[in-house]
């Protein structure tokens, strides 16, 4: 089953990553949405695609 994926999730996972020190806003959008989908809990299951565009949207401040 595929997650659909919102900037609201990929919020929430920057701020736990910034408290980490690691700042998605800082990295490209093919890593920061590799980087969710392997690493992060909440994006198991998400199109890669379609994360890919909801990081772009994200770092761009469009909300999905």
């Amino acid at each position: 089953m595929i997650v659909p994926a919102t900037t609201a999730m990929v919020t929430e996972a920057a701020q736990r990553l910034l408290a980490q020190g690691e700042d998605l806003t800082r990295r490209t959008i093919h890593y920061a949405a590799q980087y969710l989908l392997l690493y992060d809990r909440a994006f198991a299951g998400c199109d890669y695609t379609q994360l890919v565009s909801i990081v772009r949207l994200w770092q761009r401040g469009f909300a999905s």
